[in-house]
């Protein structure tokens, strides 16, 4: 026991001097606008390329590379990597690092507005520790792409990750919105030691599989209707719902009483499906987009 946490503390060191020897030799320093925080703990780079089963045969997206920590692990499996990373600072070092290696390939650009599906192909993985302010669109923009990545193994704020993975009776927004599309499992909790510098706050290894999306007339009014669903996530479901849709409480009272939804429910305690039924009931009444000037 005592010998595992010793040679775990030497690997942690080791890649804790690595990183901060490379953004020396770059002059760069983890830019506290990106979210940056870097990981430097191999039993976590370990557990996220098991979990992943990441080899060969896969295209992997990755997504904020950074130093390319996770990089190396992904292209010594003997996957092929498109990389995306925003920070130009960072891809001077990815080139530098692996810029020999023809399975890599590094892309300056902000994920969420780049056109990556021409790069990966209808068939491939995600893999990144994605920054703590905008993961929530990120996880939108790539599940929602036209080609969804078949398995996703990422690193989430743990208050995100327990949002993600929520069941009905603590559910929020994100839960169902990442539902809608994947199968999500808490693989383990990271403590801020994990990463250069620390953040403040817990992450967690967050694994997503693929699923058939249910069928719905637009995926994109749907998670507007949701969104106005949790507008009031406290109140009562009939108060939360007039209050997103802009409508008078007895109108949407009777929306759920016709969707067999009691309205005396709070929006955090419906499933999937309960939402699915009083969304396909709220189309049905005429209104063809939730809340005033959306569409």
């Amino acid at each position: 026991m005592h010998g595992h946490q010793f040679f775990s503390r030497q690997v942690a060191t080791s890649l804790r001097s690595e990183t901060i020897n490379l953004l020396a030799r770059h002059g760069l320093l983890a830019r506290k606008a990106l979210g940056q925080h870097f990981l430097i703990d191999e039993r976590v780079r370990q557990a996220i390329l098991r979990t992943g089963e990441f080899g060969p045969e896969d295209v992997v997206l990755e997504i904020g590379p950074g130093l390319g920590t996770l990089t190396e692990g992904l292209l010594r499996a003997g996957s092929r990597v498109v990389a995306v990373e925003i920070d130009p600072g960072m891809v001077r070092v990815l080139t530098e690092r692996f810029g020999g290696n023809p399975r890599l390939k590094v892309i300056q650009a902000d994920i969420l507005n780049y056109p990556f599906e021409e790069e990966v192909g209808p068939v491939y993985k995600v893999a990144g520790n994605l920054p703590y302010n905008v993961a929530t669109a990120i996880l939108e923009r790539v599940l929602s792409s036209r080609c969804p990545p078949q398995l996703s193994i990422v690193m989430l704020q743990l208050e995100v990750a327990r949002r993600v993975a929520a069941r009905p009776g603590n559910a929020a927004y994100l839960t169902w919105l990442v539902r809608f599309y994947a199968e999500p499992t808490i693989v383990m909790k990271v403590p801020p030691r994990a990463f250069w510098p620390p953040p403040k706050v817990y992450s967690a290894v967050v694994k997503l599989v693929r699923r058939q999306p249910p069928q719905v007339d637009s995926p994109e009014a749907f998670f507007r209707f949701l969104q106005a669903g949790f507008a009031q996530p406290r109140k009562q479901l009939r108060n939360s719902l007039a209050d997103g849709l802009r409508r008078p409480p007895t109108e949407t009272a009777a929306i759920l009483e016709k969707a067999g939804i009691d309205p005396r429910r709070r929006p955090a305690d419906l499933g999937l499906e309960e939402w699915l039924k009083i969304y396909r009931v709220y189309r049905e009444y005429g209104f063809a987009h939730p809340g005033p000037g959306e569409g």
